[in-house]
């Protein structure tokens, strides 16, 4: 089933703004009527194009610029299990019925990323207790935690963002501690997009990359120095 609310959907009317949105608005109600009773398709470009929309004159490309969009703007997840892409269209259930009767997806379950905490609340320190432990990875990781945590809804992350998220990582954990990370994550999770100085975060999903782009004024504002 397609919702009514599609259309007042904020993260719906978001995708205007990106290249191929208009093209992605019409691409995501057809990816939503091919998705199984989990709310699941195939994740790669090639498929979606072949399978969900193939008389489309479109490229390749430019389906994985639609769905890339969809997934900063949180409409949907993409993640890899064994080799295996997949789409999951977020909050599915919500929109559906008759979801008693299904039984198991054939797509494997998104990956559940959980992290250690120690007794002062702090969510990198064991992580990085391991000198061995690559620490980009692990801030990645911890970020989606939290991002789910405090954003409510999960991180959307294709596979190019991936790299790009394991960038950012490498540059923030080179500048700054364990325990700094932990409150600039929390302050750019939390901080009201509306505020002048979070133009950055308006109308798209919060980056790790946008993250790093922010963390200098953040840090200034939690009075934290950058590592030597």
């Amino acid at each position: 089933m397609i919702s009514r609310a599609l259309g007042t959907s904020k993260r719906f009317a978001r995708l205007g703004g990106y290249q191929q949105g208009e093209f992605a608005q019409l691409l995501f109600p057809l990816l939503v009527s091919f998705t199984d009773d989990f709310g699941r398709v195939e994740g790669d470009s090639f498929s979606v194009k072949v399978r969900v929309f193939p008389v489309s004159p479109r490229t390749e490309a430019e389906f994985e610029t639609a769905i890339i969009a969809m997934c900063e703007v949180g409409l949907i997840q993409r993640y890899e299990v064994d080799d295996q892409c997949v789409i999951q269209v977020v909050q599915w259930e919500e929109h559906q019925t008759g979801l008693h009767k299904r039984t198991k997806s054939k797509f494997p379950d998104p990956p559940d990323v959980t992290f250690k905490q120690d007794n002062q609340g702090s969510a990198l320190v064991e992580v990085f207790a391991n000198e061995n432990t690559d620490r980009a990875g692990c801030l990645v990781t911890h970020f989606m935690r939290a991002y789910k945590e405090l954003m409510k809804q999960p991180y959307m992350q294709s596979r190019s963002q991936a790299q790009r998220d394991h960038d950012a990582a490498s540059a923030l954990v080179d500048a700054y501690d364990d325990a700094s990370l932990e409150q600039i994550i929390r302050m750019y999770l939390t901080v009201d997009e509306e505020h002048p100085k979070a133009k950055l975060l308006r109308g798209s999903q919060r980056t790790l990359p946008k993250l790093l782009t922010m963390a200098g004024s953040l840090a200034e504002a939690l009075k934290i120095e950058v590592s030597p």
